[in-house]
């Protein structure tokens, strides 16, 4: 179980992920320091330096 994962069971009402699998869909960022993972909800990103944490709400528009 990822860092991704172990927040995503904290925080269900994030909703489901949109890929499929748990740790299938996390993506590395673009600057190589971390991870993420977009659920119907927000997104779960997931650094090193500064942990885990989910972004929803406007910030999340696509």
């Amino acid at each position: 179980m990822t860092a991704i994962d172990e927040k995503w069971a904290q925080i269900p009402w994030i909703g489901a992920p949109f890929d499929a699998g748990a740790g299938s869909g996390e993506g590395a960022e673009p600057d190589g320091r971390g991870r993420s993972r977009d659920f119907e909800n927000g997104t779960i990103y997931s650094t090193p330096q500064a942990g885990t944490h989910e972004v929803h709400g406007s910030s999340t528009a696509r």
